[in-house]
């Protein structure tokens, strides 16, 4: 799910479903993404510019707020499970096994990060811009790849160890 404004926001779903609401949440419309897979991640830059990412490499992208799609099929042969746009220049996808996009031309190309989680099938689940050069990445097994330079170098921190073996359930106690 995400919002643009108080009011208007997006949400994704299973078999392709999307929504829209401009009403902060209290009435959903339907909407027509053209794609019957799951879709994990959605954003919008602004009212009408937005991305979508889901199962099999799905990438989807609206110019006019959601009322048509377009699909392009990445390939990294995983899962996509979140997009986030720094500016509308700058963005990353996180997906299964190790995936970590970033694009620096609003989403015409993406290029491939090469982080290395702890094992090779970890997933990166989502990924949050903290500031306009910090951005983090939550990954499977306790870890989390951070960037001070907006994704030029990035740090891999495994929260297990970094806490001393405090953590329980996959929840940091504390």
């Amino acid at each position: 799910m995400h919002f643009i404004s108080a009011t208007e926001g997006w949400l994704v779903g299973s078999d392709g479903v999307l929504f829209k609401t401009t009403d902060g949440g209290d009435n959903w419309q339907p909407l027509t993404s053209g794609v019957t897979t799951s879709l994990y991640g959605v954003y919008f830059l602004d009212a009408i510019t937005g991305f979508a990412v889901g199962n099999d490499d799905h990438l989807l992208k609206t110019t006019d707020g959601g009322t048509t799609w377009t699909t392009t099929i990445l390939t990294t042969s995983e899962d996509l499970t979140s997009v986030v746009f720094k500016d509308k220049s700058n963005g990353w996808i996180t997906g299964d096994d190790n995936v970590l996009l970033a694009t620096t031309d609003g989403g015409a190309t993406w290029t491939d990060q090469s982080i290395s989680l702890d094992s090779s099938g970890d997933d990166f689940n989502d990924i949050v811009i903290l500031s306009d050069t910090n951005i983090i990445a939550v990954a499977d097994d306790h870890q989390l790849v951070s960037s001070e330079d907006s994704g030029a170098t990035c740090t891999l921190i495994n929260l297990e160890v970094a806490l001393g073996g405090i953590v329980i359930d996959d929840h940091v106690d504390g």
